[in-house]
């Protein structure tokens, strides 16, 4: 978590307070249950859950009270898709983050979102699905169909946390 310990080296200080955090970690090597193996959960993990806690964790004292947190989830956090249960997972539990985190930061009165974007057309999906071009095109076409107005709201001790899939 070296990286997380230079907020200040990003311009973001005490006499600055932020109003808000994006926290966006992703990394998917896919991989199906029979081949996956402990590097690749722990990769998968040490970015997308152990990053993003602590960089909100090294984040939090510097802002003042009733500021903003944003965590990108993804939307495979609620599908059953071949060879992503271990970045299923990981993002699965940056959704659960904004569900608890607005609980534990109701007397700062934040207000924690996640949002689950899905597939996008990179380079990146490519390498870490070992899809074709065609193929990617094909799977997030047919993703972004089905997941083109799901939303869902939680409302808990007067906080909303919105969880946004597109």
């Amino acid at each position: 978590m070296e990286n997380s310990e230079s907020f200040n080296n990003f311009g973001i200080d005490n006499a600055n307070h932020p109003l808000e955090l994006f926290a966006n970690a992703g990394v998917g090597i896919v991989a199906p249950l029979a081949v996956a193996t402990e590097a690749r959960f722990d990769r998968t993990f040490d970015v997308n859950v152990k990053g993003l806690f602590f960089t909100v964790q090294k984040a939090l004292p510097l802002f003042k009270d009733g500021g903003s947190i944003i965590l990108t989830s993804s939307v495979s956090n609620v599908l059953g898709l071949p060879a992503f249960s271990v970045y299923a997972a990981s993002k699965a539990a940056v959704r659960n983050f904004a569900r608890a985190w607005t609980l534990e930061l109701k007397d700062r009165k934040f207000r924690v979102n996640s949002m689950s974007p899905g597939p996008t057309e990179t380079s990146a999906l490519e390498k870490t699905t070992d899809l074709t071009p065609e193929q990617c095109r094909n799977e997030t076409f047919a993703m972004r169909c089905h997941f083109v107005t799901c939303k869902s709201c939680l409302c808990e001790s007067r906080r909303l946390v919105t969880h946004i899939y597109y």
